[in-house]
């Protein structure tokens, strides 16, 4: 683990192309409530935040609890089908060339994602919301990795698609990879690089 760059990877917008599924799933939910929204507003709301954040706002808008939002999103079915992976996600875990970890607010349906899109083997760890650690941008999920095995800071990058990520990645004192996936103009200033594909990682990584 000392001689390979270690990558620790957030998961939607990142490795998994999800954000199709997301919106559809809260869309779907508070249209189960007697609510409907724009799909891009809950997309936009999703990716400048995260899927609490949106469920918050939207509940507040609704009048209904967050409680009752929270627990209307988890029974919607997530239409999986509508999951991939970005290009270059396989070739680059194939490579071989860096010692790989996953850093996510999701839950074990990251393991069940991962699976079946054939990339689960080439993670060592896959933190998830399972491990009840503090959520991004607290530093606590990234930390519990470097601690564990003994990452080397400078050579361990936190790979992700939001703000909230590259604010995570510093906050634990490891580099930061913001990739442009969503296309939006999300604040990058606590990125050391940014890229706009995920094979890019290799440039930046080998100047």
């Amino acid at each position: 683990m000392k001689d390979k760059p270690n990558l620790i990877f957030d998961c939607d917008g990142t490795l998994i192309d999800s954000y199709g599924a997301i919106t559809k799933k809260v869309y779907e939910c508070f249209l189960s409530l007697g609510y409907e929204y724009d799909i891009s507003e809950i997309r936009e709301l999703c990716l400048f935040g995260t899927v609490d954040t949106c469920l918050e706002t939207l509940a507040k808008r609704s009048g209904v609890s967050i409680e009752t939002a929270t627990a209307a999103y988890k029974a919607t079915p997530e239409k999986r089908d509508m999951i991939t992976l970005y290009d270059g996600v396989k070739e680059l875990l194939q490579s071989e060339r860096f010692d790989c970890f996953v850093y996510t607010h999701r839950g074990i349906s990251s393991l069940e994602i991962f699976e079946k899109l054939g990339i689960l083997p080439y993670f060592t760890e896959i933190v998830n919301s399972s491990y009840n650690l503090k959520r991004k941008p607290d530093k606590e999920g990234i930390s519990y990795l470097v601690s564990k095995y003994k990452l080397d800071l400078k050579k361990t990058f936190y790979v992700g698609d939001r703000a909230i990520d590259m604010e995570c990645g510093k906050n634990a004192g490891v580099g930061t990879i913001f990739i442009d996936s969503a296309k939006l103009k999300i604040s990058t200033k606590n990125a050391d690089f940014v890229i706009e594909k995920f094979s890019d990682i290799y440039d930046v990584l080998t100047k």
